[in-house]
């Protein structure tokens, strides 16, 4: 058996973030009063018997944060899994995956607001799964940096701008046909 890595402890660190932050957005959806459409299929007892135990937390919340915690907790979970995932790969193979969990997480937001996935639109709840991305990804070990799309300049005096240029890893630029 191999020994723990600190990098691994690492990893089981932010999974465990993500998963707490998944159950926990989850806990706030069964906690709210009346059947939200994610939380129909849970008995009635149950979800009475969540908000008897969870209500008076919740309760002591501001109502915008209220509103916006679960959106924000879920799409923080999603970014954290990516972010694990991906973290340490190369930048152009992590960007589309990242992108499309992004997409997914406002996707769903803004597909309320077109009526194509049930719920209510609301621009916080937005607002709130971009920052909890962002922040999930960020605890999940991705950086912006990373992400950056590096270009190569063309050396001076050089062929015209329109000729496509690759970086060798000893900085010599090459014209690639």
């Amino acid at each position: 058996m191999s020994p723990v890595t600190p990098r691994t402890r690492w990893s089981i660190a932010r999974a465990i973030v993500a998963l707490s932050a998944l159950v926990a957005g989850a806990a706030v959806y069964v906690a709210r009063p009346g059947a939200v459409v994610v939380t129909r299929w849970i008995p009635a007892g149950a979800r009475a018997s969540a908000r008897a135990h969870l209500g008076g937390a919740l309760a002591a919340l501001p109502a915008p944060v209220r509103g916006v915690l679960p959106d924000f907790l879920w799409a923080a979970s999603l970014g954290c899994v990516l972010g694990l995932v991906w973290r340490g790969k190369p930048a152009s193979a992590a960007r589309p995956w990242l992108a499309a969990g992004l997409a997914l997480a406002l996707g769903w937001e803004i597909g309320q607001a077109f009526h194509v996935v049930p719920g209510t639109f609301d621009p916080l709840d937005l607002v709130a799964s971009l920052v909890g991305y962002a922040a999930g990804a960020w605890a999940g070990g991705v950086r912006l940096d990373d992400l950056r799309v590096r270009r190569a300049a063309a050396p001076l005096g050089g062929p015209s701008t329109s000729a496509a240029y690759c970086v060798r890893p000893e900085s010599t630029h090459e014209e690639v046909p």
